[in-house]
């Protein structure tokens, strides 16, 4: 089994957690996951969507719960413990799903390569539509890594 495909399975059963996280709407991967450029002692970075109004009950509630589990990611200077650990630094609500300027070549290729594992499909969807900043634009397509349409509580 390839190092990608490791990654991808630990990766999917550990972000299944946020069926227990209240307020999340979608998840996506992010990151040297989507880019291809994993190395043994990458982290998970993740996008969150979050419903209108609770974002700080979202992170708040995330971060509980990855962490009683041992699978968050605690900073920026813990290298050693980085590894399989998920990242969460990007949560956004419906008011923030665009991506605010300058645009980059590396935001146009993560943003491009983000890979929706959960939740809501119409949101995700939502979600490419006000990127329309990446050029030709992103249309939603559900890939082999969507873990389906889980509702968190």
């Amino acid at each position: 089994m390839s190092l990608e495909e490791e990654k991808w399975i630990k990766f999917l059963k550990r972000v299944r957690l946020f069926r227990f996280v209240p307020f999340t709407d979608f998840v996506m991967a992010a990151g040297s996951l989507v880019t291809g450029k994993m190395h043994a002692k990458s982290d998970f970075d993740v996008v969150v969507g979050v419903r209108r109004g609770r974002i700080f009950t979202n992170r708040f509630f995330a971060h509980l719960i990855f962490q009683l589990f041992g699978y968050r990611r605690k900073g920026a200077d813990h290298k050693q413990d980085a590894s399989d650990k998920i990242c969460l630094s990007h949560f956004v609500t419906a008011e923030s799903y665009r991506l605010g300027p300058p645009h980059n070549v590396y935001w146009d290729n993560l943003y491009r390569k983000l890979s929706p594992v959960m939740g809501n499909e119409d949101k995700i969807a939502q979600f490419f539509k006000h990127n329309d900043w990446l050029n030709p634009p992103r249309i939603y397509k559900r890939d082999d890594h969507y873990l389906g349409r889980t509702n968190s509580l």
